[in-house]
């Protein structure tokens, strides 16, 4: 059971749709296109970073880099701040945005267990609360 009224599923799909439609589409490009020497941008894979490591080189840029698993964004603040702007590949925030959406699917789906009667993940009618109330200490 996920969060009643499908709001979950309907945001992960717009996501997944988005990410989908959104490839090929030049960002990688667009991103290499503005950066300046001194921005940093964190990557989720050490093999993109270094790729667009190379083609930011190819354009004269020095491009200094991250790579911070997008389950642990809290990684970012151990390292010292970029001298330009800090930018986030697109990879990296789909992730972000992906991961932050399963945990609030999970959220929901263990408070809805933890908060409903009995430990049943659905919600309980009054009058089935109620009978089985009338028999919690057997429980």
């Amino acid at each position: 059971m996920s969060d009643f009224f499908g709001i979950g599923a309907g945001v992960k799909a717009v996501v997944n749709l988005y990410s989908i439609t959104a490839r090929r589409s030049g960002r990688t490009i667009s991103l290499i296109n503005s950066l300046k020497d001194g921005d940093r941008v964190i990557f989720d894979s050490e093999r993109e970073a270094r790729r667009v490591q190379r083609l930011a080189k190819d354009r004269g840029i020095n491009l200094d880099y991250l790579v911070v698993n997008p389950d642990n964004p809290e990684a970012l603040y151990q390292y010292r701040m970029s001298s330009g702007r800090t930018i986030f590949d697109h990879v990296w925030v789909e992730a972000f945005y992906k991961n932050s959406l399963q945990y609030s699917h999970e959220w929901i789906e263990k408070a809805q267990t933890r908060l409903s009667g009995c430990d049943e993940k659905h919600i309980q009618t009054p009058h089935k609360a109620k009978e089985i109330n009338k028999f919690r200490e057997w429980l």
